[in-house]
């Protein structure tokens, strides 16, 4: 997972679907482009991925091979044929961990990332340029306790809006100059965590994570204004013992949002989850997948310019330990395609992203040394009948403070063959 996420009331069912088992619908074996990993002798996860306004593709993660302490977070840079163009550590004398990037349309990079020190966490807001220049770093005061899981950014690049968990769900939005316009809660009588955070076209903010504070322990989709005012909240879940979480969420073109995570029946093994809702919060449509002897979960969801989407994760099945999980989905929900990818040992997609051309990229890990493989996946799909409610969670004005960083860029010699340990990975279909 890319960040810990926590799992009033009126439930007002929305949409209650049967339990279907959705067919195999014929495609085009998936081709893997190619497969790249960075690192040093120690440990890199690549957490978050972006495109930019150029094509070029954005890495973000962790590193303790490198930095200025003993985990940094890191930032890459390759173009879409798979050649590095930089590569820069940031950090201070605490550990950092790179967990989020996003691009503007003026190719600025945001990273997000999260500072540990004795007592404290620090939520961390960096800009770069597009040659990976230091433009200002700020962060959320470390005694607020927040932790850090999203970036995105507005389509006119005017503002910048982070997601992430204290005791209850967090938003803040932020200029591109760094000052914090405003700070949002979100939560209910027990623990929220958000996920991820996106925008639509229109200005609207998305924001995802897991509950536990209403009638179950389900995932949770907001929608808000840009001014912080919430719109509507949602509830997406199953029975009362069962889990569910949403990991990520992605905006299509036509204004759809896609969420994606895992659910657990007690009992049984842990499974992804695709669900699609409409701008006004009614949900259109679910699937499960699973290879059911072993566990699932979905960590990262793309919408392709054609309105395919795409998701990613880990899963049992494989090449062997766990490997990354490859998912295509029509934008009708019906699955295209399944492939997971890894060596002998854990794998891990984290996080994906998909280019104007339509290309797929993932964000993961791998603890595997080579030869990779790219497997070909069942392609069977169930809806597994979950339901929405509408959730009365309250909206709070968050107290915490910013203050500029001190943090410092490094450039570190990332080598872009397996070096050991734990190796970043970057994968393109």
């Amino acid at each position: 997972m890319r960040s810990a996420t926590l799992f009033a009331t009126l439930v007002t069912t929305l949409s209650i679907a049967a339990v279907l088992v959705m067919p195999m619908v014929e495609a085009a074996p998936l081709k893997l482009q190619f497969q790249q990993t960075w690192g040093g002798p120690n440990s890199e996860i690549a957490n978050g991925i972006a495109i930019g306004t150029d094509g070029n593709i954005y890495l973000a993660g962790q590193t303790n091979s490198f930095g200025a302490g003993g985990f940094d977070a890191f930032l890459l840079k390759f173009t879409p044929s798979d050649t590095l163009l930089w590569q820069h550590s940031w950090g201070t004398a605490s550990d950092e961990q790179g967990v989020a990037v996003a691009t503007s349309i003026d190719g600025s990079v945001y990273l997000a990332a999260q500072t540990f020190a004795i007592g404290v966490t620090g939520a961390d807001l960096v800009k770069f340029t597009p040659d990976g220049n230091l433009v200002w770093q700020t962060q959320l005061d470390g005694s607020a306790q927040a932790f850090v899981s999203s970036v995105a950014v507005t389509p006119d690049g005017a503002s910048v809006y982070v997601a992430g968990t204290t005791l209850h769900a967090i938003l803040l939005k932020f200029s591109s100059s760094g000052t914090l316009t405003w700070q949002k809660t979100w939560g209910g009588r027990f623990d929220e965590g958000a996920s991820g955070v996106a925008v639509a076209a229109d200005g609207s903010v998305y924001m995802t994570g897991g509950t536990s504070s209403f009638t179950r322990n389900e995932a949770f989709l907001n929608k808000f204004s840009p001014d912080g005012t919430l719109v509507w909240q949602r509830g997406y879940g199953l029975a009362p013992s069962t889990l569910v979480g949403a990991n990520a969420l992605a905006i299509a073109q036509d204004g759809s949002i896609y969420i994606t995570g895992d659910s657990q029946v007690q009992g049984t093994a842990q499974e992804i989850f695709l669900a699609k809702f409409a701008p006004d919060g009614t949900l259109v449509s679910q699937e499960n997948w699973a290879e059911t002897r072993l566990g699932s979960a979905g960590l990262g969801v793309a919408v392709s310019p054609d309105g395919s989407v795409w998701v990613t994760g880990n899963t049992g099945i494989g090449a062997g330990g766990g490997d990354s999980i490859l998912l295509h989905f029509s934008a009708a929900g019906r699955i295209l395609n399944a492939n997971t990818w890894g060596g002998t040992d854990n794998d891990s997609g984290n996080q994906m992203v998909v280019g104007a051309d339509g290309r797929a990229y993932t964000a993961g890990q791998t603890m595997s040394t080579p030869p990779y493989s790219f497997l070909r996946a069942p392609t069977k799909t169930v809806n597994p009948g979950g339901t929405v409610a509408i959730l009365t969670g309250v909206v709070g004005d968050f107290t915490g403070t910013v203050s500029n960083l001190s943090g410092v860029v490094g450039n570190p010699n990332g080598s872009l063959t397996f070096a050991g340990g734990t190796d970043a990975v970057l994968l393109k279909v």
